[in-house]
């Protein structure tokens, strides 16, 4: 059964992995409240709330954005006018990456742990967390190294919330991260 299950899973991420290489990634930040019913389905009476302010990570399609949350395997579509980059109104502060590689961090140090990724998990629930050393933690399903940084592309604009040691203080998706200011502007 556990097979069955991890073979469901796999071929969901196939599916949904080529579909969000073709969209750009973007943060975004509500400009209202906007309740939706929760994507997987599996209680018609739950929702997600996406509150005013919310930085939040998101794919732009054509007219709309699409939102994952916390779940790989499950999105939901937003109007476009619900949501703003970040630095779109007058006087706001943001923070533009200007490299392709740039490490997540726990903490405003360069010894910091990282935002990684679990590169073969699947599942409806994103394996994500901050990590030492990526190298060495072994995967969800305890077999193989498979962790991976992850990194915002070049050019993406993220809220700022101040500088600590040298790193700008950012927050989306309800993590709060700190990026070298040596890779980043400030705007």
């Amino acid at each position: 059964m556990d097979r069955i299950k991890k073979s469901i899973l796999v071929l969901i991420a196939s599916l949904w992995l080529p579909m969000c290489m073709h969209a750009q990634v973007v943060v975004v930040i509500m400009n209202q409240d906007y309740t939706c019913e929760d994507p997987r389905g599996f209680d018609e009476t739950s929702k997600w709330v996406l509150k005013k302010g919310d930085a939040l990570l998101m794919y732009k399609r054509r007219n709309s954005y699409e939102y994952y949350g916390y779940y790989t395997a499950a999105s939901v579509e937003i109007p476009s006018r619900f949501v703003r980059l970040p630095g779109t109104i007058s006087g706001e502060k943001y923070i533009v990456i200007n490299v392709d590689d740039l490490n997540l961090r726990e903490g405003p140090s360069t010894t910091s742990g990282i935002w990684c990724y679990d590169s073969d998990y699947g599942g409806s629930i994103a394996q994500e967390q901050f990590l030492k050393n990526p190298r060495k933690v072994l995967g969800a399903y305890g077999s193989k190294y498979s962790w991976k940084p992850y990194h915002l592309p070049k050019g993406t604009r993220l809220p700022y919330l101040g500088t600590v040691n040298g790193f700008y203080k950012t927050k989306f998706n309800g993590v709060l991260f700190y990026l070298s200011t040596k890779y980043c502007t400030l705007k």
